[in-house]
């Protein structure tokens, strides 16, 4: 075993290490109480079905975690990416071909190796406690249309990065950078006109108070809402949920069926004022270029390692590409992006609580969001007391006793 490959496995598994721990903290938390904020909202019946379902969650990721970690290790110790590549290099055509399909026959094997547990995430566990609504029909539909999105959209930025690295020298990096941003912005753009409709039916909100009272809200904070739309959550799940598209000046809010169904009027209003609160703080956009920033980052680092010889010789490839260059290195980069991750959630969880503070200030009911997020946690059989490390690792949200407290400090 080369140095190289001893690396990469220390890396994948210290990643695979930490990972169990995170869940086996979260599990011994669900040994809290009721917190005192939820014995009116939650009985007793209730807090012991979220401690049910958050267990058998908490089992079926460890076994899928566990699972996916010794696929990956196995794959690699039997020269599965060598044997790839040798298949790939039979083919006729040039590097953009043969990196788009080598990028797609991976993705397909894996999706092909994950579908058995989302199908018994699926008609099993969110079964069993309420949740799910799909059918079979709809859930292979949908599983179908991912899929064929993935591996198109994949294949296009995939190329595109390959000719980059291929035709532009030295400073590949940065067009591919900038190319792989534009065409994040694209998708921003593309996804609610063309790509979620493939999915959901859009329906305008109906004529009425509740639509009324969403565009004076709107007018108040001088925010161009286009259109409010509903679409069909409910033919998937009983979970509800609420968020804008569209870039610019232009705005669509999109409501869940299920959220309308759950909450009240005001509550919804409070919901919608936070999500306003993403905008009016300019939560996007600095995700957007946190984004880009740290894409920077990977596509500098890229320009360093994506030839390098001993990267090939630890996953047995005899003859270096930079589409397999590409595959590898973002093996590799998989646990070190587990690093950063925790600066982008701490950051989105500061922009949660912001968010919170604005729907409190502009709409001014804090019991109405309140009362909503309370409603949405019990809806989910959500982790009333998640671990901080589970929070600092996964959680883009802050746990939900935390955001209470600052909105009833802020009142």
């Amino acid at each position: 075993m080369s140095l190289e490959l001893y690396f990469i496995l220390v890396l994948l598994g210290t990643e695979y290490g930490i990972e169990i721990l995170s869940n086996r903290l979260n599990r011994y938390a669900l040994k809290n109480p009721i917190p005192h904020e939820f014995k009116i909202t939650h009985d007793t019946q209730d807090y012991q079905k979220s401690i049910l379902y958050q267990e058998e969650v908490h089992f079926f990721q460890l076994f899928h975690q566990t699972y996916s970690y010794f696929l990956e290790i196995g794959f690699i110790l039997i020269a599965g990416f060598h044997w790839i590549d040798q298949w790939i290099q039979s083919f006729p055509g040039n590097t953009l071909l043969k990196g788009s399909l080598a990028l797609s026959t991976l993705y397909l094997l894996k999706s092909l190796l994950e579908l058995p547990f989302s199908i018994y995430f699926t008609f099993n566990i969110e079964e069993k406690y309420g949740f799910n609504r799909t059918t079979p029909k709809t859930f292979f539909l949908d599983w179908i249309k991912s899929l064929l999105l993935a591996l198109f959209l994949g294949s296009l930025i995939f190329s595109a990065v390959i000719f980059f690295f291929e035709n532009t020298g030295q400073y590949a990096w940065i067009y591919a950078w900038l190319g792989f941003n534009i065409f994040q912005l694209f998708l921003t753009y593309l996804a609610p006109r063309w790509i979620l409709p493939w999915f959901y039916q859009f329906q305008p909100l109906a004529e009425g108070n509740l639509k009324k009272e969403i565009e004076t809200y709107a007018k108040s904070q001088a925010l161009n809402l286009s259109q409010t739309y509903v679409i069909d959550g409910s033919k998937r799940t009983t979970k509800a949920n609420a968020f804008f598209t569209g870039l610019g000046k232009e705005k669509r809010l999109v409501l869940f069926d299920t959220l309308l169904e759950k909450l009240t009027q005001s509550e919804i209003l409070a919901v919608f004022a936070h999500e306003v609160g993403h905008l009016k703080k300019h939560h996007v956009l600095s995700s957007l270029l946190l984004s880009f920033f740290y894409s920077g980052i990977l596509f500098f680092a890229l320009s360093y390692f994506i030839q390098n010889p001993r990267l090939f010789q630890a996953f047995q490839i005899e003859n270096p590409s930079i589409y397999m260059g590409l595959i590898l290195l973002s093996i590799v980069y998989t646990p070190v992006q587990k690093i950063i991750s925790c600066f982008t959630l701490a950051f989105s969880r500061r922009n949660e609580f912001q968010a919170d503070q604005f729907s409190k200030e502009t709409y001014g009911h804090p019991e109405a969001l309140i009362s909503a997020l309370k409603k949405l946690t019990l809806d989910s059989r959500s982790h009333l007391t998640p671990h901080p490390f589970k929070v600092a690792l996964e959680d883009s949200h802050p746990p939900i006793l935390k955001r209470i407290e600052a909105l009833r400090r802020s009142s």
